[in-house]
This record gives C-alpha cells, sequence and structure tokens, in this order.
C-alpha cells in the first residue's frame, strides 16, 4: 500500500465517472469532487519546485469499493488519504521528475 498521508498534495480529485478518459485540470467532468490541496486551496496547485535538484511528483489513481467517496467536496488531503488507505482495492500510479 502507498503511504498516503505524506507528500506534498498538488490535486486531490475523486467521484471521477468511470467512463471519464480525458479532461483539463480547470475542466474536470461533471459530478467530480475536488479537495483541497497543500496551498489549501481546492482545485489543481501545480508543480513549480524551487530552482535546483529536481522534485519526484506521482500521479496515481485509486480502484475503490463503491463509486464516490463519503466526503464532502473541498475535504482535506489528509482525509482523502485516509480514506484510501483504509479502503482502496489497487492503484497505479506514474512517477516523473520536474526541475527548473
Amino acid at each position: 500500500m502507498v503511504d498516503t498521508t505524506v507528500g506534498f498534495w498538488h490535486w486531490a480529485l475523486y467521484d471521477l465517472p468511470p467512463d471519464a478518459r480525458t479532461f483539463e485540470a480547470s475542466q474536470a467532468p461533471s459530478g467530480t469532487k475536488t479537495g483541497r490541496n497543500d496551498y489549501g486551496q481546492p482545485g489543481y496547485g501545480g508543480a513549480c519546485p524551487p530552482p535546483g535538484k529536481p522534485h519526484s511528483y506521482r500521479f496515481t489513481v485509486w480502484a475503490l469499493p463503491a463509486a464516490e467517496l463519503p466526503l464532502a467536496a473541498g475535504a482535506s488531503d489528509k482525509e482523502v488519504g485516509a480514506y484510501l488507505a483504509a479502503h482502496a482495492l489497487g492503484h497505479a500510479g506514474l512517477v516523473f521528475s520536474y526541475g527548473r
């Protein structure tokens, strides 16, 4: 299981319809909920590491037993992470590096 309680969360997007294939960060599919990121705002907070050593970024998609999380829109990253850790059936991820 991936530890969902550490790291800086740039985005927490949940209740994504299973037929969603592509979308822009500013236009998530209807019915999708967005939690608060570690900037303290709902929505996507882009990557902007300080100059120097590149940072690693993780993008993870989770398989859950229910179509919707029992969390309100605007839930904290800690709430979303705790739910994922307790209920995930599986996950797949991609890690990439970005620096400037």
